[in-house]
């Protein structure tokens, strides 16, 4: 993932944190091709409605702990 978009990823995803995950076609993209991505998955993006809500859970998780490991690595001394 280059720096633009994890930026972007990054800002998204705090935009998430502070309303929830809205049913918008675009986030939803983002959000599943994103933890496609960072897992090398092949699944199918699930539906956004409330019973795939485990699913949208399992992909902001796997955002959150790469955008963690992330920081982490960016951000230690040598």
């Amino acid at each position: 993932m280059t720096e633009q978009e994890y930026n972007r990823l990054k800002e998204r995803r705090r935009n998430i944190a502070a309303r929830g995950l809205s049913s918008n076609e675009e986030e939803l993209n983002h959000v599943w091709n994103s933890y496609k991505v960072i897992t090398g998955s092949t699944e199918r993006r699930p539906c956004g409605c409330p019973s795939a809500a485990r699913h949208w859970q399992k992909a902001l998780d796997v955002i959150d702990t790469y955008l963690k490991e992330y920081d982490e690595r960016n951000t230690e001394t040598p």
